[in-house]
């Protein structure tokens, strides 16, 4: 069963964040990795240590140099249902049930 989802694109028409094929990471946690090293000061290591992601990443995370585009639109995009599909579980579409 297919179903709608919300998908970022940056400036060359490519997806971004946690729906591009390659990502890992959703998004709510680089959000809070952003958070917990801007807003409580905390440094790599203990990042580290609390969301289980090597040093190395979550460096890159934090200075954005990953995951630091933003979108330049956003389109709907018809997917597998959750669970039936392989890869990441998206979030479906507000308005999507």
């Amino acid at each position: 069963m297919k179903v709608t989802i919300l998908v970022a694109f940056n400036e060359h028409g490519h997806r971004i964040g946690e729906t591009h094929h390659n990502a890992t990471i959703p998004d709510a946690t680089i959000n809070a990795i952003r958070d917990a090293h801007e807003d409580e000061g905390l440094g790599y290591r203990r990042l580290a240590a609390r969301f289980g992601i090597s040093k190395n990443v979550i460096a890159k995370i934090c200075r954005y140099e990953r995951r630091g585009q933003v979108p330049r639109e956003w389109r709907r995009v018809a997917t597998e249902a959750e669970g039936q599909a392989s890869g990441n579980n998206y979030a479906r579409a507000p308005g999507q049930g």
